[in-house]
């Protein structure tokens, strides 16, 4: 993801991520692109609104169901733990 892209709603901003970690479970992309993805998500003080109120996720995430909320935790903590973002 070359440029930030903005998401005018939670629902866009959840589509997004959806579609990024079924690409990756779907072996269409890898884990390195999935990772490109997110970080380019987060850059956008905007899309992170959407996702975090303070330390804790906003009701829209559990639009993304416990498996995909699974994999998403995994996806955050392995950047935040390679000081990536």
């Amino acid at each position: 993801m070359s440029e930030i892209k903005e998401f005018s709603n939670a629902t866009s901003a959840i589509n997004f991520i959806k579609e990024s970690i079924d690409l990756y479970w779907n072996k269409t992309q890898t884990e390195s692109q999935l990772k490109t993805d997110i970080k380019g998500f987060l850059k956008s003080p905007k899309n992170r609104g959407f996702i975090y109120r303070g330390d804790n996720f906003t009701p829209a995430t559990e639009r993304l169901g416990k498996k995909r909320m699974a994999e998403f935790k995994e996806i955050l903590l392995s950047i935040e733990n390679n000081s990536e973002v």
